[in-house]
Formats: C-alpha cells, structure tokens, sequence
C-alpha cells in the first residue's frame, strides 16, 4: 500500500516545459514592469526638476541684473530711517523707498515708531551691476 509521503509525481517533459515557460514570461513580465516604472519615474522627476528651474519671480522680471550687498550706516544726529532709506533707494530694486525701507526694518528688527539714537547702526541693502564678460 501506497502513502501519501512516499507518492512520487512525475511530470510528462512538455507540462515540465510549459511550467517553465510560464516562471520564465513572468520574470520578464516583472522585470519589464520595475524597467517601466523606473522609468516614468526618472521622467516625472526630471520634469519636477526642470519645472522649478525654469520658475521665475515675476517681480524680479525687468530689473537690472544685479548682486545684492549690505553695509553697515552709522546714524548721524537727526537722522530717520526714511532720510536713509531715500539716500541708499535705487528705483531699478525696489518698487517704492516705502518698499526699500521696510526691508531695512526688517533687516535690523526696527519698526515705524522706533527712534534710532545718534550713533546706532543700521544694515542697510544696496546693489551693485553685475559684470558681463566680453571675450
């Protein structure tokens, strides 16, 4: 008498081919899959990169190519922040001194109703043109 352990099955070569067969197409099926996704998602980053390299500040379109600067301004006797704002104000920057001043007071930490004492130091924004080379 025959056991369940001890039953052999043996396969005819053709069911052995196809099974096979069948193991091999799938392993293309997946690798071709992961090749797929690989690659639509290689494309879908590249567009996300260039997509954000290619994004401009429209408030920055128009105005002169420029590298932004900061130097320190001792404030004399009398002296407003808006007498210094308009001394240092370059309209090719900034769409009004009122712009430009609130970036010094932002910059220094200071508001409207500050009194700035004789003497007291104040960062202040300017530019300067960028230089093209000319070979």
């Amino acid at each position: 008498m025959r056991t369940a352990d001890s039953a052999q099955f043996h396969l005819d070569p053709s069911e052995v081919r196809i099974c096979r067969n069948r193991q091999r197409r799938n392993r293309q099926l997946r690798r071709r899959l992961t090749a797929l996704s690989v690659v639509l998602f290689s494309v879908v980053l590249t567009v996300v990169f260039i997509s954000f390299g290619t994004v401009s500040d429209a408030s920055t379109q128009g105005m002169p190519m420029g590298e932004k600067y900061y130097t320190m301004v001792c404030v004399s006797a009398g002296e407003s922040l808006w007498k210094i704002a308009s001394d240092y104000y370059e309209p090719a920057y900034y769409a009004s001194t009122a712009d430009y001043m609130n970036e010094i007071m932002s910059i220094n930490h200071v508001d409207t109703d500050t009194v700035l004492a004789a003497g007291s130091e104040l960062i202040i924004p300017y530019h300067v043109l960028k230089q093209t080379d000319k070979d």
